[in-house]
């Protein structure tokens, strides 16, 4: 299939609600954006009730930069897992807390 961005919740939350998309890599922010809407996540991310909305934004950005980052590495990279990701709203910042890379041999 090639690389693959997996955009959701995470962690638990992704394994209980199975609400991810996945975007063929390398990716735009368009087409992240429009996959990061069929996510039942989606009105949390775009601001719900007293909720402000985050940066979606930045989410995509991230998620198209880490997508060429996996196409440009070819085989080399087996995996990459950043979580948590700690979404901020649109005045703040959004970082990866933790990452974890998968090489091949």
């Amino acid at each position: 299939f090639g690389p693959m961005v997996v955009l959701g919740m995470g962690g638990l939350m992704a394994e209980v609600l199975q609400d991810v998309v996945i975007v063929p890599a390398p990716c735009s922010v368009t087409d992240v954006k429009t996959a990061l809407r069929g996510l039942r996540l989606w009105p949390v991310l775009s601001g719900y009730r007293h909720i402000p909305p985050l940066d979606v934004e930045a989410i995509a950005s991230m998620a198209t930069r880490l997508g060429w980052l996996a196409y440009d590495a070819g085989d080399v990279l087996s995996a990459l897992d950043l979580n948590p990701v700690l979404v901020a709203s649109p005045e703040g910042d959004t970082i990866a807390v933790d990452a974890r890379a998968t090489l091949t041999s």
